[in-house]
């Protein structure tokens, strides 16, 4: 079994299913051979815009995905929260206090 990070483009190039990276895409998440891993990140990424947007088929193929039982990517969920969260405390401190020099 292959363990394979989906990025959002594959999802969402999937879920318009319209042209030959729409085929590629479908052609990755239709391979029993993978175990997918993804993060609340990507979950964040693309399921609110197709909400707002309403659309409509999106919402069901982004749903269906994420509700399938992948494996959670716990390092990069924390990675990703680590970065968005401590990075720019870290800088400031840096750069206004002179602070990890």
């Amino acid at each position: 079994m292959i363990k394979t990070f989906i990025d959002s483009g594959v999802l969402i190039f999937a879920a318009r299913g319209e042209g030959e990276l729409a085929e590629k895409a479908l052609s990755i998440l239709e391979d029993s051979d993978r175990e997918f891993a993804s993060s609340i990140f990507i979950q964040l990424e693309i399921l609110p815009k197709a909400i707002y947007n309403k659309k409509q088929t999106e919402i069901n193929f982004y749903s269906t995905y994420f509700e399938a039982g992948f494996f959670h990517s716990q390092i990069l969920t924390t990675f990703f929260f680590s970065s968005f969260f401590l990075f720019p405390l870290i800088s400031y401190l840096k750069f206004n206090f002179n602070l990890f020099y």
